[in-house]
C-alpha cells in the first residue's frame, strides 16, 4: 500500500467513526431528539482541505443504524464503500481491487461521546472533543445535522454536508454486511 492510500484510509476511517458518532451527539437541546434516532439515510458531500492547500471533494450516500452500523457509498470518480459494523471497519476500493479491514479496538462508546457534546452557540452548534480532535456539529432548523467540521492530526480540515436526510427509515442489517468480491486483495490493519 502506498503512502497516499494509507492517508486516505486513515481519513476515511476517522470520517466513518466520528460522523456516525456525531449523529448520536445531537440530542442536546435540538428540536428533534436525536437520542431517539435509530437509523438515518442521507446524501453527503465531503470536502477535505490538506495542509498542502489541496481540496478533495467526495459525494455519496450514507446509511446508518444505531448503535454502531454505517455504510458510506462514495460515488465516482472516487468510488468506494465503507462499512462500520460494531467494532470492524471495512473499506472496499474497487479501482484498486483492495479491501482494507481494521478492528476498532479504540472506538469510543457512543454514550461517552454524547456526554462530551456541549452547546457552543445555542442549540444549533455543538462541539464534541474526542482524542484531541474537536468536532463542530451544526444543526438545521429542525434540529437535524447538516454540517460537521473537524481538523485531524495531519492538519487536514474535513467538512461534511448532509442533505436529503431521512430519519428512522427501515434498514436491514444485511446492508452493513460486506461480501468480499473474488480476486481482490485483503489488507488487515
Amino acid at each position: 500500500m502506498n503512502f497516499g492510500t494509507n492517508i486516505s484510509m486513515k481519513r476515511v476511517m476517522r470520517v466513518c467513526i466520528f460522523v456516525f458518532s456525531g449523529f448520536l451527539v445531537f440530542g442536546f437541546g435540538a428540536e428533534f431528539e436525536l437520542k431517539n434516532l435509530k437509523s438515518l439515510e442521507a446524501d453527503f458531500v465531503q470536502m477535505v482541505s490538506t495542509q498542502e492547500e489541496m481540496t478533495l471533494n467526495y459525494s455519496g450516500k450514507l446509511q446508518a443504524k444505531a448503535p454502531n452500523k454505517a455504510k458510506w457509498s462514495y460515488e465516482p470518480p472516487m468510488q468506494k464503500e465503507v462499512f462500520v459494523n460494531n467494532k470492524e471497519l471495512i473499506v472496499y476500493e474497487p479501482a484498486l481491487q483492495q479491501v482494507h479491514i481494521q478492528n476498532l479496538s479504540t472506538q469510543q462508546d457512543f454514550f461517552e461521546i454524547l456526554s462530551k457534546a456541549e452547546e457552543v452557540e445555542g442549540k444549533k452548534h455543538l462541539r464534541a472533543k474526542i482524542d484531541d480532535i474537536a468536532y463542530d456539529i451544526y444543526l438545521d432548523s429542525k434540529g437535524l445535522p447538516k454540517r460537521i467540521e473537524y481538523s485531524d492530526s495531519l492538519e487536514n480540515t474535513t467538512i461534511i454536508i448532509l442533505e436529503n436526510i431521512k430519519v428512522n427509515p427501515k434498514i436491514a442489517d444485511s446492508v452493513f454486511v460486506f461480501v468480499v468480491p473474488k480476486g481482490v486483495d485483503i489488507l488487515r490493519h
